[in-house]
């Protein structure tokens, strides 16, 4: 969880998704826990700024030590308990202001995606987003130190222009996500967070371990089992929604309706079990649904059509030779 959140949720400048993030966040570890009562016994404390306003802390130090000049000469002073709250209080004040300003940034922007859609935007740094669904927040300008973003939920894939003076950061509540420059792609669901590359390298990062992932690598994890997966890609349509190519070679029925179903969100394909095995070999290239299923019935005799009870297409025939 990056302090800007954080430091945003205690001044109360949070939305409702983002407290929840944050309440996921502290109740995933004990640890996570502590940091942020310590971030809040900080913030308790410096709410006099507000009205104090900006504090000289070396005008403060000035005067406590104008008062002990002003003890007699020769005398051993010792700071008394009020004099030692007192100036405690001074430095804490100066220092919890700074940093409120320090991690204080402007607004997070919103973007969101439904099933019958897919979201193509750009950041200010160049960094491409393609957001499937779900609901992604960014900055409207990063800092100077790093470049950080908040996938709430769903899927999305990125394109990360390139800066190694500024990694790109993804907050994914319990776990994030680490580049420099690279494409992979995120899903983040109730019950785990998927990580695939495309390719360059990414490091994720969770409470239950660290991974470092190059392409054709992915890895699964498991929010209720804290349990993190490795995982390879071995299906060349896995990103075909953004190169919006489809390749089939030789691909068994139920590949294909599988990649279909990936491709095409918002419409479900259901194949008849006698012809899960025949196989297809076809390209198609941002190509309509009904045109690839028209390509599959012509190619393979098999009938296809539309359930209008189930609300979704289906392809039958009598089977084939595996």
């Amino acid at each position: 969880m990056n302090e800007e959140l954080i430091v945003k949720h205690l001044a109360g400048e949070t939305e409702a998704h983002e407290n929840a993030l944050i309440q996921n966040w502290i109740n995933s570890s004990k640890d996570n826990e502590k940091i942020f009562k310590e971030y809040e016994r900080i913030w308790t404390n410096s709410k006099a700024i507000k009205q104090v306003g900006k504090i000289d802390v070396d005008k403060a130090w000035s005067k406590v030590n104008t008062q002990i000049s002003q003890e007699k000469k020769g005398k051993v002073f010792l700071l008394n308990k009020t004099w030692l709250a007192a100036a405690s209080l001074i430095l804490l004040l100066g220092v919890s202001f700074a940093l409120y300003n320090v991690f204080k940034q402007d607004p997070m922007l919103h973007l969101s995606a439904n099933v019958q859609e897919n979201i193509q935007y750009k950041l200010e740094d160049g960094t491409e987003v393609i957001l499937r669904e779900g609901n992604f927040s960014y900055p409207e300008k990063f800092k100077k130190s790093e470049r950080t973003v908040v996938l709430e939920n769903g899927t999305a894939f990125f394109k990360v222009a390139k800066d190694a003076s500024k990694p790109f950061v993804i907050e994914l509540g319990q776990a994030k996500v680490t580049v420099l420059g690279t494409q992979f792609e995120l899903r983040k669901s109730a019950s785990s967070i998927q990580v695939r590359v495309k390719e360059g390298k990414v490091k994720f990062t969770s409470p239950d371990g660290e991974r470092i992932l190059v392409a054709n690598q992915a890895v699964n994890y498991m929010l209720q089992s804290h349990e993190i997966k490795d995982e390879k890609i071995n299906d060349e349509n896995t990103f075909s929604y953004v190169s919006k190519q489809l390749h089939f070679n030789d691909q068994p029925m139920r590949e294909v309706v599988a990649s279909l179903n990936q491709y095409y969100k918002d419409r479900r394909i259901v194949l008849g079990s006698e012809i899960e095995a025949c196989k297809l070999s076809a390209n198609f290239e941002d190509e309509k649904l009904e045109n690839v299923l028209a390509v599959i019935k012509a190619t393979m005799n098999v009938e296809v059509f539309w359930d209008q009870k189930n609300n979704c297409y289906k392809i039958e025939g009598k089977g084939c030779t595996p």
